[in-house]
């Protein structure tokens, strides 16, 4: 599989497009794709849905979960408010608690706790969530209905 950098930068090659027209055409500052590009870090999911709306493909794909870049229906809008009913139906569907899944996937055990207040977590929690479930990170953000 291949990292975030890598999509990224090959889905903008293929395509012809520079950093500077990608960030203009998302609102997203040059220098803030120069660090995806530079320092192989990984955006908020806010950015990355942009970016996964932008080349209509699923987060899944774009961070290099799966191969396939619309390997199942998605949607642009993505409502963060499911993730937490989704989470625990989750464990609940599988039988697990909170504190197994963290010693398990190596998610920080109080993570549970900003998530109730609203949190959602950053898009290298929600891809071990979605690794460790079998789901989508679409799914766990309310961009994909279906797990």
């Amino acid at each position: 599989m291949y990292s975030f950098k890598e999509i990224l930068f090959d889905l903008m090659e293929d395509r012809g497009i520079s950093i500077t027209k990608l960030s203009k055409d998302l609102g997203i500052d040059d220098a803030v794709i120069y660090d995806y590009k530079n320092l192989n870090a990984i955006p908020l999911v806010e950015n990355a849905v942009k970016i996964a709306n932008y080349f209509d493909c699923t987060l899944n794909y774009l961070i290099g979960i799966d191969d396939n870049p619309k390997g199942y229906k998605f949607k642009k809008e993505y409502d963060s408010s499911l993730f937490l009913g989704r989470y625990l139906k989750l464990l609940k569907d599988n039988k697990i608690s909170h504190y197994k899944f963290c010693k398990n996937s190596g998610v920080n055990e109080s993570s549970l706790a900003l998530w109730r207040k609203g949190s959602i977590p950053k898009l290298e929690t929600l891809s071990k969530i979605a690794k460790y479930f079998y789901v989508s990170i679409d799914y766990l953000i309310g961009r994909a209905d279906k797990e």
